[in-house]
């Protein structure tokens, strides 16, 4: 099978498609769930069909890391470098297949058990509580750059024993970073995030350094332990996955808040009950990644042919999970395009994957999620957003705002 049968193809570079993915996505779900895109990657756009390509043994993680490797003569000839970029991804959990995938996650979990979350939610209650302090008696706003990117921002310093103050540049090299998972990521774009990654490394070894002299209640500090069967991480492998923890943790969570913000102003009587009824603030997160899914691809590739859906699947081949569009799915999820927060099975949804590759900071995200969406429409009364006048940033693996304005009576 060389061609796909219906005219829809998807091309996650459109900007139409970027601005909306969706009817794209009905349209292949409904026509040709397993399809042939543009750049002749195998696409699952099914509910079914996504988990099950996430959980099986013959397809490991697409290696993106490698490809950036491989452009590195390139930028050597231009007198710049990817090196550090490369050998920093590589050690991105996502990136990772068995066995070293296994042996990492098994020694970076502790660090991250729901106890250490827990013990940081009052923190995170006041970031929310002083951030939205400061923004209501002004009666307008952005919703990201004025709330959602400080919630994850200060929560992950807090959670791994950085200052707080910090967190804005933190941001920044974060945003450059997560350009990681663009397969297409032009040549200079790779320098520029070769310096992120420097900076950022050189950053956490100046604080690992501190915190082996004078180790804090702290997943930083727990890492630099954390002992298993006589394995250890090493500083690199530590400084990769503080790294990683920020791109992944940091973006997606801004993204989710944006996203669930744009749900809630898209259906108000939703909204309404959510001010009504704050108790329903954690299944209404789990319905806004659901609604809006931060991460919309995961690539894979087949270690060995398999058919999947009537199609025949190469070895070699690459396979997109279309996270978005399953979450979607009509199959799995009844009127699927209503945000509903008393949805019954709204946390079957897949935003954060699932099998061996499920997202380390689920706990943290359901954490942060519903405190953000409840908190600010319970302090903001009369919320409004111009929906017609949002722009999204300009990343195919990630759907986040970059800019949803907001009005409410001060």
């Amino acid at each position: 099978m060389t061609s796909s049968p219906v005219q829809t193809r998807l091309n996650p570079y459109n900007a139409t498609f970027r601005q909306n993915p969706y009817p794209t996505f009905a349209r292949l779900r409904a026509e040709d769930p397993i399809h042939l895109s543009v750049f002749n990657v195998w696409t699952a756009t099914r509910y079914d069909d996504a988990r099950q390509c996430l959980r099986d043994a013959r397809l490991k993680t697409a290696t993106l890391p490698q490809g950036i490797a491989n452009r590195h003569p390139e930028l050597v000839k231009r007198g710049q470098s990817s090196q550090e970029l490369a050998d920093t991804t590589q050690n991105f959990l996502f990136f990772r297949d068995p066995p070293d995938h296994g042996r990492m996650r098994s020694l970076v979990m502790p660090a991250f058990n729901m106890g250490s979350i827990q013990a940081i939610q009052p923190y995170v209650e006041e970031v929310v509580a002083n951030t939205l302090e400061t923004l209501k008696p002004q009666g307008t706003g952005n919703a990201i750059a004025d709330f959602a990117i400080y919630v994850p921002g200060l929560t992950i310093c807090k959670l791994m024993g950085l200052p707080g103050g910090d967190h804005l540049q933190l941001h920044k090299w974060s945003k450059q970073l997560f350009r990681v998972f663009d397969p297409l990521l032009p040549l200079g774009e790779c320098a520029e995030m070769n310096e992120a990654a420097l900076g950022f490394a050189d950053y956490l070894r100046y604080h690992l350094d501190q915190k082996r002299n004078n180790p804090g209640d702290d997943c930083l500090s727990a890492l630099l332990h954390i002992e298993k069967d006589g394995d250890r991480l090493s500083e690199k492998e530590i400084i990769d996955l503080g790294i990683m923890t920020f791109v992944a943790g940091e973006r997606t969570t801004v993204a989710a808040i944006g996203g669930g913000l744009y749900g809630l102003l898209q259906f108000p009587a939703q909204l309404q009950l959510l001010r009504d009824n704050p108790k329903l603030a954690r299944n209404a997160a789990e319905e806004a990644l659901r609604f809006e899914s931060p991460t919309q691809y995961l690539m894979r590739t087949a270690t060995e042919a398999f058919e999947l859906r009537g199609r025949q699947i190469e070895e070699g081949q690459n396979v997109l999970v279309c996270l978005g569009g399953a979450n979607r799915d009509p199959l799995q999820f009844e009127n699927p395009e209503q945000l509903d927060i008393q949805r019954k099975n709204a946390n079957t949804h897949i935003a954060f994957a699932a099998g061996i590759h499920f997202c380390i900071g689920a706990g943290l995200a359901r954490m942060e999620l519903p405190l953000a969406l409840a908190g600010l429409v319970q302090a903001l009364p009369n919320l409004t957003g111009d929906l017609a006048a949002v722009e999204w940033e300009h990343n195919i693996t990630l759907r986040c705002l970059r800019s949803l304005k907001l009005t409410w009576n001060a």
